[in-house]
């Protein structure tokens, strides 16, 4: 992924769509249990990535990794405002190791202040 911002503004995204979907305490508890299975910040790792973000993911939700992932996604494209994509593309991508470009879309399409 590109400069800091980029990287920056789509963690924030993702982090704040996971806890639309867990729930502030369900939130913490992936991350904590992200941080052990990954040993670096998961969210840090998504950007760099995806299929590894997807690969811890499935110690904890077994073969729900996917559904769970498809939620999240489908939320942050709702909150972020992308269009021409559906979740269910995107994960396959981010599962396949070439979901990096799904997040420089959302960089580049997010809803401006005021919009």
């Amino acid at each position: 992924m590109g400069g800091g911002g980029e990287q920056a503004l789509v963690k924030s995204a993702f982090k704040q769509s996971v806890r639309k979907v867990l729930g502030e305490d369900g939130s913490k508890a992936l991350e904590f249990h992200m941080k052990k299975v990954l040993k670096k910040d998961p969210y840090d790792l998504l950007c760099e990535d995806p299929r590894r973000f997807y690969e811890g993911l499935q110690p904890l939700f077994g073969n729900k990794a996917t559904a769970f992932l498809k939620v999240v996604v489908a939320t942050l494209m709702k909150d972020q405002g992308v269009s021409g994509l559906d979740a269910e593309t995107v994960v396959k991508l981010m599962i396949e190791g070439s979901g990096r470009e799904f997040f420089i879309l959302i960089y580049r399409s997010r809803r401006r202040p005021g919009e």
